[in-house]
């Protein structure tokens, strides 16, 4: 089985955890990664050798209409648009037989043989939200969702692909009415438009805040809506999921999480010292720890802040002392 993902270096620490994740438990060859800036490549092919490394360049040399809609796309549409493109890449051009997009927010606490398994024998699949019964309002962003998409190269998968392509380069916003979410919503359409295609049943894979269940096994966690403000700061927005990291389990996954990614980032900036480089820095978005739940850690300290139960209890203090 092949890997591809993509990332900037502004999302490394990220990407190299997954990269660290499936050499633990899989291998590290077979991986792709599309290096969205020459930071991302120098370190990729650095620490990881044996992935393949893909230029932003390389892409658009091939895709000539990403030049075209670049200028006038933000740059978050412009990478959710290249995901069928790199996927099609690779297959077209590198002439892969099977091939497994990721989102590089993910990271493996298994092997990943069980869901390899299931999907081999398929032309496509695609990953189930599973949205919890409370949260069932949130299929307006896609039944499915974008961060594990297998192709076996095929006629179909290739149509298929032909046809997503075109679809994102169309519009790759976020636009709930006209039925648009980035590269995400498109899915939805993929069983009605060709063959062969899956649905992911084993529920181990693409665990996440919006499906999560104690009593399910991890294979691959999706830790969508983590971000790194600074190596102390982490923002996170699960009360629209339900979603409590007072957990034990669920606490253990993010601080091993978290714990990988600090490391990644200690490594890069030693790095970046040696060179001379600048330090991979992150500004400190007070907005963003101000209206998310955080995470503070401090070497084995880790203290998570529910933004919005705070708030609650606020208010509720204030009701007590009226009513006093």
């Amino acid at each position: 089985m092949n890997f591809c993902t993509y990332f900037d270096s502004k999302y490394i620490s990220f990407g190299f955890s997954l990269l660290e994740s499936l050499n633990k438990n899989y291998n590290d060859e077979g991986i792709y990664v599309l290096c969205l800036d020459h930071v991302t490549l120098t370190l990729t092919n650095k620490f990881y050798p044996k992935v393949n490394t893909i230029t932003l360049s390389e892409i658009e040399s091939v895709y000539k209409n990403l030049l075209t809609i670049k200028p006038q796309r933000p740059k978050t549409e412009y990478i959710w648009t290249l995901t069928p493109h790199l996927i099609e890449y690779l297959i077209s051009y590198e002439n892969l037989d099977f091939i497994t997009y990721l989102d590089s927010d993910q990271y493996f606490f298994g092997s990943p043989e069980p869901i390899i398994n299931e999907v081999r024998h398929h032309s496509i699949s695609i990953l189930p939200h599973r949205f919890k019964k409370s949260i069932k309002h949130l299929e307006v962003y896609g039944l499915y969702n974008v961060s594990w998409v297998s192709m076996k190269n095929d006629s179909n998968s290739i149509e298929a692909l032909r046809w997503w392509r075109e679809r994102c380069i169309e519009n790759c916003s976020v636009d709930i009415e006209k039925g648009i979410v980035g590269d995400q919503r498109y899915l939805n359409e993929f069983k009605s438009r060709f063959e062969s295609v899956h649905d992911i049943r084993n529920k181990s894979c693409g665990v996440a805040p919006w499906n999560y269940d104690v009593s399910t096994p991890i294979i691959l966690y999706h830790f969508q809506s983590l971000r790194m403000i600074n190596s102390f700061f982490f923002t996170y927005n699960h009360s629209e999921y339900n979603c409590n990291l007072s957990n034990r389990k669920l606490n253990n996954i993010y601080r091993s999480f978290i714990n990988t990614v600090l490391n990644k980032y200690s490594l890069l900036n030693e790095y970046n010292a040696q060179k001379r480089n600048n330090k991979l820095v992150f500004a400190i978005d007070m907005k963003s720890i101000c209206t998310n739940d955080f995470i503070f850690v401090y070497k084995s300290f880790f203290l998570i802040f529910n933004f919005h139960k705070i708030i609650q209890l606020i208010s509720f203090f204030k009701k007590v002392i009226r009513i006093r």
